[in-house]
């Protein structure tokens, strides 16, 4: 039985039937991937799953309000969840590029919802839209123009992130691309194949870290907005400091499974 054929048995009966011969490489590609991330490490996963928790938690608390004008930001942070956890999963599955556009989504989506937090007049501009020329003019100059300084005022590192994101995984740049691109050379001609999924632990571990950690810094956003009312969940609280050790001891995990050096610091000039 060769590997391939071996690994036709991780699929049900149902997707044996219909998922074409073309398509399972792809398809059982990704799940071996995936079983074998949450596998190989586990404390990643398990850190995941308790930032995931979190913010389920987080939301769930929050899910019944009194104030008309909290509903939408509510709404663009259970999207923002959404994405996380279809980018969480991209990740595991070692899909890197495609978990990191939709991050870079989430990251938007609930810095939107902060930025709306407390003023219904920037909610009514979002909500207006696609009402007339005018709505789209006021919107972009609300939510497109200067969003350093304004939609991810106070969140510089967020807004790093952000962009990092943009360049690696939401633009067709070739840094976002060329990682995925192998040239297979003969006497005849050379062959350009593209990995769809995959990519050595030694880039993947430290890369899946960094998107967690950007996935904890927009629960702190979430947090902190809410802090009035999350703030008496003590489960909640309990759940929050586990995350913070657990995500410093995956970090030491990393650095020396991988023998990562410090950063290096610029001399300062005289």
């Amino acid at each position: 039985m060769t590997g391939f054929d071996a690994n036709k048995e991780l699929l049900l009966p149902f997707e044996q039937k219909n998922i074409p011969e073309h398509y399972l490489p792809y398809f059982i590609a990704k799940r071996t991937n995936f079983i074998a991330s949450v596998q190989g490490s586990r404390n990643l996963w398990r850190y995941y799953l308790l930032l995931d928790e979190i913010l389920f938690t987080e939301l769930r608390d929050m899910s019944t309000t009194h104030d008309p004008d909290r509903l939408f930001p509510l709404a663009l942070l259970c999207n923002a969840h959404a994405k996380i956890r279809v980018s969480g999963e991209l990740a595991f599955a070692k899909c890197m590029e495609e978990a990191r556009s939709i991050l870079r989504d989430a990251i938007e989506t609930a810095v939107y919802a902060h930025y709306m937090h407390d003023d219904p007049k920037l909610q009514r501009i979002w909500l207006s839209n696609d009402d007339s020329p005018q709505a789209t003019i006021d919107f972009k100059e609300a939510f497109e123009k200067d969003k350093k300084n304004r939609s991810f005022e106070g969140l510089p590192i967020l807004y790093a992130r952000w962009g990092y994101l943009c360049e690696i995984g939401s633009h067709s740049t070739p840094q976002a691309i060329v990682s995925r691109f192998k040239i297979a050379e003969s006497e005849k001609d050379i062959k350009y194949l593209l990995n769809y999924t995959g990519v050595e632990d030694r880039d993947w571990e430290p890369e899946t870290f960094m998107l967690l950690q950007i996935t904890s810094m927009i629960e702190e956003v979430i947090f902190s907005d809410y802090r009035a009312r999350l703030q008496f969940d003590e489960n909640l609280l309990r759940h929050r400091s586990l995350a913070k050790d657990l995500g410093d001891q995956v970090r030491r995990e990393i650095i020396e499974k991988h023998n990562i050096p410090p950063p290096t610091t610029k001399s300062a000039s005289r």
